[in-house]
């Protein structure tokens, strides 16, 4: 009895895989965007909380701002980002 389970439960996963490697039916399916990276240097705007700022600053910047001042960076998105897509922004507090 033990072998004919074992049995069944191999061919059912060895059929489930096939059918996920083979399967060509993705309509259904949830897009979740790009898994490749870009990166977007330039073109970036900063802007001080005392109204100072820089225009057009190539990334990795260096911002030097207090603990607890607020910098707002901004800049233009490449036109083929689409939902579902991430923005990663790393930073850097060593400063403080």
């Amino acid at each position: 009895v033990v072998k004919i389970i074992f049995s069944a439960v191999l061919f059912l996963t060895v059929c489930l895989v096939i059918y996920a490697i083979t399967g060509k039916d993705v309509s259904r399916e949830a897009y979740i965007g790009s898994f490749d990276s870009q990166e977007i240097p330039v073109g970036w705007n900063v802007v001080h909380e005392d109204g100072s700022s820089r225009v057009n600053v190539t990334l990795p910047y260096v911002i030097n701002a207090k603990k607890g001042q607020v910098v707002t960076l901004t800049g233009k998105l490449p036109d083929d980002i689409r939902d579902g897509m991430r923005l990663p922004i790393p930073i850097s507090s060593h400063m403080f």
